[in-house]
């Protein structure tokens, strides 16, 4: 199959443009399978418009509120139950081409071309409506069955026995739809049957063992001058990405202004009173003085109760453990992140470092320039072991740049040794955790690819600023030395591109 090019815009919303390097010619395509696509929504597949110049034909897919599944999947590791799902929803929406007069082999079965909504198996596909015999499309189960083994190194736990009856479906020329529907609607079902039977022990292994290691955990966190404890890698916390809502801090910030509006409106409601009952009942410089004493007394009771409040909110380090809370498997890796804090060079530094804190906090001086390591990304297959560097691939020492972070006063200098870095909260694919609030589980990539950088916001909630301009999200930006990228608005970190 030849390679496409694929680009991401903002134009009628957030759109990514497909065509190829020598173009897509109008009589390569199906003039049905055209028309259908034009006169309705297909379900499952990614709703499709083109623009047709000089007989060459670019089509564009609408993408908002879709998230590319890749990165969604590199954020936590999957169960059998959710790879199941997610295989059902690729073959739902294979299966449904057929009730549309469309072929299942126009689907683009390739991780950059899958998308999701909401639910992890609210599946989107790109669909390319070649004619059948212009040898462009995949042929029978292969795709399919490449795809399904890529999606296995994300789970956490492999049941042999259930990928082996998914996997005897592809071992044909065809494609197996109804059988493969058939058997995961089956392992779905049995598994939840089985995951239910062992609800009782599974409480009290939750009660007796795993809640006692997260609290162990948290108490890095909660107290600065604690030393870290080492996160176990015999505890297996299960989660599911549709049990797991994202956290988001403009919930936070609405509550509290409906609250501030309520109390704004309460005391302008018992302003109102005192003056209407009070003095407008009897106008006399009496009851205008009286009036405004009572006035001046709730206001200063509201300044009160607002200062009180303030006092009361919740530090960035409190917020932060709350965060961590809503993400049980993120969660672990995040604060494995953290303790390798912004002054850790080296292991010696990480002990003595460590050592300092259990006998007393240092302050640091404000607008000081920090050197740190970045966080190494941890294996899909065991996500609680580091990898080692040896098996890193990094740039050659001449070719490394780096960037200069600034975020609260302070600044920190992080070196780009990885050809890919990802810098996000926290999770398992991130070579960089960022603390700071806004910032999403995986938000921001810089790839070194032929000599040059490049930056791609990975479809964060709050999005990037390059240079003061908003990011495309999936879009790579060639970056040079001095660009300013900026995560999660204007009151975000920034990472400046350094080099030398």
């Amino acid at each position: 199959m030849k390679s496409y090019r694929i680009d991401f815009a903002m134009n009628r919303g957030h759109e990514m443009i497909l065509d190829r390097a020598e173009g897509i010619h109008r009589n390569e395509l199906d003039e049905i399978e055209l028309n259908m696509l034009h006169g309705q929504r297909i379900p499952y597949l990614l709703p499709i418009d083109w623009f047709e110049l000089d007989g060459k034909v670019t089509f564009r897919y609408e993408l908002t509120g879709k998230k590319m599944l890749l990165h969604r999947l590199q954020q936590q590791t999957l169960t059998m139950d959710q790879y199941y799902l997610l295989l059902l929803g690729v073959t739902d929406a294979l299966n449904e081409c057929k009730h549309y007069m469309l072929r299942p082999e126009g689907c683009l079965l390739d991780d950059q071309y899958i998308f999701i909504g909401e639910q992890l198996h609210d599946i989107r596909l790109v669909y390319i409506p070649l004619k059948g015999n212009g040898g462009e499309q995949p042929k029978g189960s292969g795709d399919l069955l490449s795809l399904i083994v890529r999606w296995t190194s994300y789970i956490g736990q492999i049941d042999g026995e259930g990928l082996k009856r998914v996997l005897h479906h592809l071992n044909a020329s065809k494609w197996p739809l109804a059988e493969l529907r058939a058997t995961l609607l089956d392992l779905i079902g049995g598994h939840r049957s089985k995951s239910d039977n062992q609800e009782e022990p599974r409480q009290l292994y939750q009660q007796q063992v795993i809640e006692p290691q997260q609290q162990q955990m948290m108490q890095p966190t909660r107290e600065s001058h604690a030393k870290p404890k080492p996160f176990s890698s015999s505890v297996t916390v299960k989660s599911t990405f549709d049990d797991i809502p994202y956290v988001e801090e403009e919930e936070q910030d609405n509550q509290v202004t409906k609250r501030n509006w309520l109390v704004t409106a309460g005391l302008a409601v018992a302003i109102a009173c005192v003056w209407r009952f009070i003095h407008l009942a009897a106008p006399t410089r009496q009851s205008l003085l009286i009036s405004a004493g009572i006035t001046l007394l709730l206001i200063i009771g509201v300044l009160l109760v607002w200062r009180k409040r303030i006092s009361q909110l919740p530090s960035l380090e409190e917020e932060q453990i709350e965060m961590e809370q809503h993400l049980p498997d993120s969660a672990p890796f995040a604060k494995l992140h953290n303790w390798h804090t912004e002054d850790e060079l080296n292991e010696s530094t990480l002990v003595k470092s460590r050592n300092d804190r259990s006998e007393g906090s240092v302050e640091m001086p404000e607008n000081t320039l920090h050197v740190v390591a970045a966080n190494r990304p941890l294996p899909l297959a065991e996500p609680t072991v580091l990898l080692e560097a040896e098996h890193q691939k990094q740039l050659p020492r001449e070719q490394i740049a780096w960037l200069k972070r600034c975020w609260d006063g302070q600044e920190t200098k992080i070196e780009l040794v990885e050809h890919c870095f990802k810098i996000g909260r926290g999770g398992e694919q991130v070579s960089y955790a960022d603390p700071a609030n806004g910032v999403s589980r995986i938000h921001l990539e810089i790839e070194y690819l032929n000599g040059e950088y490049g930056g791609k916001d990975l479809g964060s909630r709050n999005g990037s600023l390059l240079n003061g301009q908003t990011m495309i999200p999936y879009k790579t930006y060639k970056l040079a030395t001095g660009d300013v990228i900026q995560l999660a608005g204007y009151k975000g970190p920034t990472y400046e591109l350094k080099s030398g």
